[in-house]
């Protein structure tokens, strides 16, 4: 959940001033931000027939006399899609985590609790999607041993060249072809991916140009994830 939401979760007092960051949706987020930019009469008309449906879900009158209608209108879908939109079922999960007596430890230490709920702006790193798989790895000492050796050498360069940008996908989208997920949960994934090497030829040219060793690495690695 957003940052907002778990601050009204754990207190009473829901007396703040919604602004468009604390939106989600990004469709509402543009329609919004149209009725914003209205500089007169004639532009806020346009965009309220644009978003009839909004103001109507928001119970907001689309009556439109002058500029200073266009502050009321903010102010009432702001506060509707940020608050009373999300009022009952979060009540509903207070009461049910008070249920269980854990509201009142996160009450207790909202601070404690925050990283369960919040959503980590955290950034993705080599090293944190390195940390999140399991390699397997054949018997030491065998020769696949050592092709395999060569072979990470490899995945690792392509996870750091990943997080410097230097191709045309990122860490991010191979954390969502690995788990389906473009971030790491709060509690971690229930177990590690599972990162099996199998090399499909004994022979392996692990004397290669760089753009080779990756396409071997490609080619030679399959994955099997278990989250």
């Amino acid at each position: 959940m957003s940052e907002h939401m778990y601050s009204i979760l754990t207190s009473d007092n829901v007396d703040f001033e919604p602004t468009l960051d604390h939106i989600c949706s990004e469709e509402i987020k543009i329609a919004i931000s149209r009725l914003n930019d209205a500089d007169d009469v004639g532009g806020l008309l346009e965009e309220v027939s644009q978003s009839a449906v909004l103001l109507e879900v928001a119970g907001c009158s689309p009556l439109v006399r002058s500029m200073s209608d266009k502050e009321r209108i903010l102010r009432t879908l702001l506060k509707h899609f940020c608050l009373d939109n999300i009022m009952v079922p979060l009540q509903q999960f207070q009461e049910g985590l008070r249920m269980g007596g854990v509201m009142q430890m996160i009450s207790a230490d909202p601070d404690l609790f925050r990283s369960l709920f919040v959503k980590s702006n955290r950034h993705l790193t080599a090293s944190i999607v390195k940390a999140m798989m399991m390699v397997t790895r054949s018997s030491t000492g065998s020769n696949r041993f050592s092709v395999e050796n060569r072979l990470l050498s490899y995945w690792y360069d392509f996870l750091q060249d990943l997080e410097e940008g230097e191709c045309a996908i990122s860490l991010e989208d191979l954390l969502i072809f690995a788990t389906g997920c473009d971030h790491e949960p709060p509690l971690g994934f229930f177990s590690k991916a599972y990162h099996r090497i199998q090399s499909p030829r004994s022979n392996l040219n692990v004397h290669a140009s760089s753009s080779q060793h990756l396409w071997e690495c490609a080619k030679a690695t399959s994955r099997s994830f278990h989250i």
